[in-house]
């Protein structure tokens, strides 16, 4: 997630500039940059659909730190 992490910001970033804010609330843009966009419907993640992979691939981990616990 290390490499993803940064472009995927700078992609988020230019799309901004390129569509605007969307009327979007600080929630919104947390939600997106934390990877919760898959749980948090808004206007500004519709700008990045596709990245609910990597809401996936960051959800992953901590899942299987609970299945080992079990």
């Amino acid at each position: 997630m290390l490499r993803i992490t940064p472009a995927f910001y700078a992609v988020f970033a230019i799309l901004l500039l390129i569509y605007g804010t969307k009327g979007g609330r600080l929630g919104d843009f947390a939600a997106v940059l934390g990877y919760g966009q898959s749980y948090h419907f808004s206007q500004v993640s519709l700008l990045v659909g596709q990245a609910w992979t990597l809401d996936v691939e960051m959800a992953f981990p901590d899942q299987e730190y609970l299945f080992r616990l079990i």
